[in-house]
């Protein structure tokens, strides 16, 4: 749930604040931080951002990846309403004439699935290329926009507020991630987008991943037992790929996610598939940003989409 959509308005004035945002915030030309890409799932054309490159060892495992010529279809037959589950992944920014082909793509791969009623469009541009997306966003969709964050060093450590424990949601315990589920639940009741079975697959998804790619699901509990944070660690393609932070809004500004977060960077670093950590931030996440950065990840790259809802 990194991404979060823009309210975004075709201006001059949108357009030249992203510019400048970007400008500030631009990824050094560093070898070091460039994807560390894995023979494990070889691809046609390996995603130019740690991001994509990671979260498309995910899709491998829990969803269908198929490799088109022009882009990659990504879908969740379980969980329809998964906007960044059921997408296509395009090699370019959108120019003005891509918009009829991407629509025609997306009624082409999920015309036969009217159960999913979003349409998902994303582009693989490290540097933050937005091309002309303006295009999408006149006929109703919204632009998306997330930042990039790596790290290899683990940050110091850090103790949980007091009366807080941190742990590993064990994958046996069929009451943490029950936990977990309820927790979400009550947090996104309003989010029209997170309604119905989709947090149920969503939760059964993260545990998943601790068996089939033996990933790290870490919860902040309460004295009394209840869940008031969490987030996973998924080893992917040499990185630790972050998913999923999230603390209760009664129990933030406390510590919790700094807590959550130092702890479980200073053990994935420690684990021999993990060289280097990486997590997605949506752009307008200014309350993360700060939590991100004080536990040394910095801003390498961006990914961008456009995003219809259903209807």
């Amino acid at each position: 749930m990194a991404r979060r959509a823009c309210s975004y308005e075709v201006s001059k004035f949108t357009i030249v604040s992203l510019m400048i945002c970007r400008h500030l915030l631009k990824p050094p030309d560093n070898p070091a931080i460039a994807p560390l890409h894995s023979d494990e799932h070889p691809m046609s054309k390996t995603p130019g951002t740690a991001v994509l490159t990671t979260r498309l060892v995910i899709d491998r495992t829990l969803g269908e990846v198929i490799e088109r010529e022009r882009y990659t279809r990504v879908r969740y037959p379980h969980n329809p309403t998964f906007y960044a589950g059921n997408y296509l992944l395009y090699h370019h920014a959108p120019t003005a004439a891509d918009a009829p082909l991407w629509l025609d793509d997306h009624a082409r791969e999920f015309g036969d699935h009217p159960e999913v009623q979003h349409v998902t469009l994303e582009w693989d541009e490290p540097s933050g290329e937005l091309g002309e997306c303006g295009v999408f966003v006149r006929q109703g969709f919204e632009l998306e926009c997330c930042f990039g964050m790596t790290t290899r060093e683990a940050p110091p450590a850090l103790a949980p507020p007091e009366g807080v424990t941190l742990r590993h949601l064990d994958p046996d315990a069929q009451a943490d991630w029950d936990a977990l589920e309820a927790m979400l639940r009550g947090m996104f009741q309003d989010d029209a987008k997170r309604t119905g079975p989709f947090l149920h697959h969503r939760v059964a998804d993260f545990r998943a991943l601790t068996r089939l790619l033996h990933a790290t699901w870490w919860g902040a509990f309460t004295d009394d037992g209840l869940l008031i944070g969490s987030l996973g660690v998924v080893p992917a393609a040499r990185y630790g790929r972050y998913q999923e932070v999230i603390v209760d809004p009664a129990h933030r500004k406390r510590g919790v996610a700094s807590a959550l977060l130092h702890t479980s960077a200073r053990e994935a670093l420690e684990r021999d598939d993990v060289d280097a950590l990486v997590l997605e931030v949506a752009t307008d996440n200014h309350d993360a940003l700060p939590v991100y950065r004080r536990a040394g990840f910095k801003v390498v790259e961006y990914t961008a989409a456009v995003v219809r809802c259903a209807t």
